[in-house]
């Protein structure tokens, strides 16, 4: 008897192990954002830029010193404006490291990346952060070929689950 309850006993510290051991590995949950700021704006870049095979010009740059303006009536290309938010992420679980995307939704016919000849109608960026940071982001038309007008759509994910969506009308 002594040896069926040692017996049992491990098997359910494995079972409670192998579950700890599951909930650690996915990521935390984000509830909801909440937007701070939006619109267009202007920002120092760092010089630092990261690999993102799905963003438009495949890359994605830091920026610092992010000023949001009034909307102007016009972005002139390669004038270094560009469209975002800025916005804090919502969860219990805050503080523990997870993976979002940010999405944006480019106008017809979309841009294309003189370097590589592809068109996108869609910039998509995944990126590790932390429950209640505050993040920023954002499209800087830096190029003339990136400016097109319409109306843009960033879109804020975690998993299958659309967190926040905002649309910037570029003229």
């Amino acid at each position: 008897m002594f040896r069926a309850m040692t017996f049992a006993a491990a098997m359910s510290a494995l079972a409670l192990l192998m579950f700890a051991v599951q909930a650690a590995a996915q990521d935390a949950r984000i509830d909801r954002v909440e937007v701070l700021e939006f619109g267009f704006y202007t920002s120092d870049k760092t010089g630092t830029s990261t690999t993102a095979p799905g963003a438009a010009a495949g890359r994605t740059d830091t920026i610092t010193n992010v000023r949001f303006l009034k909307a102007p009536s016009k972005v002139a290309a390669g004038s270094g404006v560009g469209i975002g938010i800025r916005f804090e992420s919502v969860g219990r679980s805050r503080g523990e490291e997870t993976t979002i995307r940010s999405v944006w939704k480019i106008p017809a016919p979309g841009v294309t990346n003189p370097r590589s000849g592809n068109t996108y109608r869609q910039s998509v960026v995944e990126f590790k952060t932390r429950v209640g940071d505050v993040h920023m982001r954002g499209y800087t038309f830096d190029e003339e070929w990136e400016v097109v007008r319409g109306v843009w759509t960033l879109e804020i994910w975690q998993d299958d689950r659309m967190l926040a969506a905002h649309n910037f009308t570029v003229e």
